[in-house]
């Protein structure tokens, strides 16, 4: 099981992690989740926050699209590693699957 530190990274937490919720929304920056928690603490996601792990120091793949930055995300893989380049088109011929390019 993954054990993180703290919020300011110092010591390791008390309780192991056991369950992984990714949650990516398009077009949201860290500083919108900060205001949403600020102004809206009631809010489902402001609450859900309370209990994670919010990792603002993200950035994403290039180019940015939305599938080819989720799957940056959960496999590490750049999209000329991945071959997904936009939403609609995969060539392989671009960069073949594992490829160190």
């Amino acid at each position: 099981m993954a054990q993180l530190s703290d919020e300011n990274g110092s010591r390791p937490r008390k309780n192991p992690i056991r369950h992984v919720l990714l949650l990516r929304l398009d077009g949201m920056h860290s500083l919108d989740l900060a205001s949403l928690i600020k102004y809206r603490p009631e809010s489902a996601l402001a609450k859900l926050s309370l209990h994670g792990v919010t990792y603002s120091n993200a950035s994403t793949s290039f180019p940015s699209n939305s599938w080819p930055g989720l799957l940056s995300m959960v496999t590490g893989g750049s999209p000329n590693v991945t071959g997904v380049i936009f939403e609609n088109s995969y060539d392989r011929s671009l960069s073949a699957p594992a490829s160190v390019a």
